[in-house]
């Protein structure tokens, strides 16, 4: 509850940006599956819209890709789709109740950041629009450090499926072959043939899917769970 509380009080109640340019780390190039979590998401949730050199919103990714309520796949009935047309046409109120939706299961949701920026473009309100700008470019440019995608080793870490497919959209890239491997690490990853959609140009691109498995895992032990209740 103090999760959804923190991010509902960021989208309505912000009214400036971080204005400080976005300041690029050295490639993460070894897996991410192990890394440190030192606070929780709600916890991040407090500071989200800092520059990256303030706000670690790799941390901030997977911290919430591990909370107990995290689930990118829950829409409650609201699809991305849905959402594009409710703010074609002009209905931002119920836009944002579908946005909230997302948000709520998914903290680190790419392309609600994305769906706010844009409404509160069209609104006239130019400060939020920024802010919200600001986050979406971070929680992209955090994928994009944390490898170049060109082997196992260097594989885009991804918290989510849906996190993959947005950013591979986001990256201007049409998806046209995809196939699911596993290392001796026990680490997933998903291996895709790309086109530029632009150059029309191919690339063999992988993706350290391993949150993915973590959190369906989590997922099967609590059905589990309940059933023996």
């Amino acid at each position: 509850m103090k999760q959804i509380l923190f991010l509902i009080l960021i989208i309505f109640n912000c009214s400036s940006v971080s204005k400080e340019s976005i300041v690029k780390p050295k490639p993460i190039y070894e897996s991410l599956s192990n890394i440190k979590i030192t606070k929780t998401c709600s916890e991040m949730l407090k500071n989200l819209g800092q520059d990256s050199v303030k706000f670690n919103y790799t941390e901030f990714r997977i911290s919430c890709a591990r909370s107990e309520n995290f689930n990118p796949n829950y829409s409650n009935g609201t699809t991305r789709s849905e959402i594009e047309t409710l703010i074609e046409k002009k209905e931002y109120e119920k836009a944002f109740i579908g946005i909230r939706k997302f948000l709520i299961h998914d903290p680190a949701d790419i392309m609600a950041y994305i769906y706010m920026e844009e409404i509160y473009f069209k609104i006239g309100k130019p400060d939020m629009a920024d802010f919200f700008h600001f986050i979406a470019v971070n929680l992209i440019d955090s994928i994009i450090q944390s490898g170049d995608g060109t082997n196992q080793n260097k594989a885009f870490y991804m918290i989510s499926v849906k996190e993959e497919y947005s950013f591979i959209n986001l990256m201007g890239f049409k998806n046209l072959e995809r196939y699911t491997t596993t290392d001796s690490n026990g680490q997933s990853y998903d291996v895709f043939t790309l086109e530029n959609i632009k150059t029309g140009k191919k690339h063999l691109v992988y993706f350290n899917i391993t949150e993915s498995f973590l959190m369906m895992n989590r997922m099967m032990n609590k059905k589990k769970d309940v059933l023996k209740l």
